[in-house]
């Protein structure tokens, strides 16, 4: 009996997985700019000092964000300021794609999706806007 418990246990524990590759597989981010990107050091710290609660992940996200997105409206301002160009359209025209696939891969529906893909997709947002805002400064 024991042996069917842990079996079951393990099944159940790993159906949110299979789920979740499932439809990763079925719709698959364009690149890893969703999941992956350098963040400030106050943000390290602040993730390392929320113990997990929802709200403090929150908190450290929306900070980090407001402090990535600041960079990018600089950046963006940079840009427009020049005279018109093929070069300042094809940017603008970047930046334009970036926030609508962004928009398309870290969607999140508050009717239908729990507090996990809330924070997947805060979480891609973050990666997003941080990965836009280190190409800008680059360019």
């Amino acid at each position: 009996m024991k042996k069917f418990k842990t079996t079951g246990l393990l099944l159940l524990c790993l159906f949110p997985l299979s789920t979740f590759a499932d439809d990763e597989s079925q719709h698959p981010l364009p690149d890893d700019s969703y999941i992956h990107a350098k963040f400030s050091r106050s943000y390290t710290q602040c993730i390392n000092q929320s113990d997990a609660v929802t709200f403090e992940m929150q908190k450290c996200m929306n900070q980090e964000y407001e402090q990535q997105e600041k960079r990018v409206q600089q950046a963006v301002a940079r840009i427009t300021s020049r005279p018109d160009s093929v070069q300042k359209d094809k940017h603008m025209d970047e930046i334009a794609a970036w926030w609508d696939n962004t928009e398309r891969y870290c969607h999140w529906d508050p009717k239908t999706e729990g507090q996990g893909q809330m924070l997947d997709a805060q979480s891609c947002r973050l990666n997003r806007v941080a990965n836009l805002a280190k190409k800008l400064s680059n360019d």
